[in-house]
């Protein structure tokens, strides 16, 4: 979050594009600057995209070593009568990761 706010983009807000130009309207800008300006809002794009990746990579790298201990002792075969499903915030998370990453191929 820290970084769309950093790059101006907040969730659920769609990309500032200036209004077009309504038919029979002079435009004053050239293509070669419209161009130039939706490059810039590219690298801009692909900026905040970079530092979400690595914020992620450094994340994903900080996993607690008692969770890990965890998972590595428990055992595999749950007990008559257990849950063996994920809990709810494990689905969200991993539907909020596949968002992204089809998000983060569009934008590529």
């Amino acid at each position: 979050m820290e970084t769309l706010r950093t790059h101006g983009l907040l969730p659920g807000q769609e990309a500032q594009v200036p209004p077009q130009p309504h038919e029979g309207e002079i435009r004053t800008d050239s293509p070669s600057s419209e161009i130039q300006r939706l490059q810039e809002q590219n690298a801009g794009l692909r900026n905040a995209v970079s530092q979400m990746r690595k914020e992620m990579e450094m994340l994903s790298g900080h996993l607690p070593f008692a969770q890990s201990e965890e998972r590595s002792n428990a055992n595999p075969e749950p007990k008559a009568g257990e849950d063996s499903a994920p809990p709810d915030y494990v689905l969200a998370l991993e539907a909020e990761m596949q968002n992204l990453k089809h998000e983060l191929k569009a934008l590529e």
